[in-house]
């Protein structure tokens, strides 16, 4: 036992001899010595192996691992359906239609207007036509006519005007007023009709209307002024079946 701390002492001397040693010794010829130690300590380099890596058996499935796969965030997805265009700013999207303009009577309905007050025909007679009729002033023309019997026939081609109410008490035309008036005045104009009894004593009502634009609704025939109203009386012949007549001599 008393050997034991001389024995220690000695091995601690000796170390810091030979650390001393190496202190002073040049580091060139220190790194010589201590090569063949760290040689051996650390082991032989490793030295690639000639022989075949071993080939894995495919009939073996490999273990699954444990790691968990990466789940994609809210964020980081992209969205599975696009946004859809909203309509102002799709190409594709058609505008509105703007409203149609609605046929109405004109604020300013002054006109010329000539129409004889009567007709006169034959107390026999079922069917006569109108006389001539004047109207002017206007751009857009609506002639509505009333009878308080006969009907009124329009046999008139048709030249673009329109019309309505042909063969009933009541008739109407509209469109440019030129055209309007050459329907009325033409050789199968309008013409009045009863095939029952007699048209003398009968009477028509003519109102003539300025619109904006042609129209035979019924109810622009109240429009207008009604100073623009004619009526035509249907006056019978001074002759009966006694009226004796008159030889006519020749010369």
């Amino acid at each position: 036992m008393r050997n034991g701390p001389k024995a220690h002492i000695k091995k601690a001397m000796a170390a810091l001899v030979i650390l001393s040693v190496f202190i002073l010794i040049p580091r060139s010829f220190a790194d010589e010595l201590l090569a063949p130690i760290v040689g051996i300590v650390q082991g032989p380099p490793d030295v690639p192996s000639d022989a075949p890596a071993p080939i894995p058996d495919p009939s073996v499935a490999p273990a699954p691992t444990d790691a968990p796969s990466p789940v994609a965030t809210p964020t980081d997805a992209p969205s599975s359906t696009p946004p859809e265009p909203t309509d102002s700013a799709s190409p594709s999207a058609t505008p509105s239609p703007s409203p149609s303009p609605t046929p109405k009577a004109e604020a300013n309905q002054r006109m010329s207007v000539f129409v004889p007050p009567s007709i006169s025909v034959d107390p026999r007679a079922h069917s006569a036509f109108l006389p001539m009729l004047m109207v002017g002033g206007m751009r857009t023309l609506l002639v509505c006519g009333y009878t308080n019997g006969p009907a009124m026939i329009f046999g008139a081609p048709d030249n673009g005007a329109l019309q309505g109410g042909s063969g009933s008490s009541t008739f109407r035309i509209s469109g440019d007023p030129g055209t309007v008036m050459a329907s009325l005045n033409g050789p199968m104009g309008l013409r009045l009709l009863s095939p029952q009894a007699g048209i003398a004593g009968s009477q028509i009502t003519l109102r003539f209307i300025s619109l904006n634009m042609p129209s035979i609704k019924p109810e622009l025939c109240v429009a207008g002024n009604p100073s623009n109203t004619r009526t035509i009386l249907v006056r019978a012949l001074g002759m009966d079946l006694n009226m004796v007549k008159d030889g006519v001599t020749l010369k």
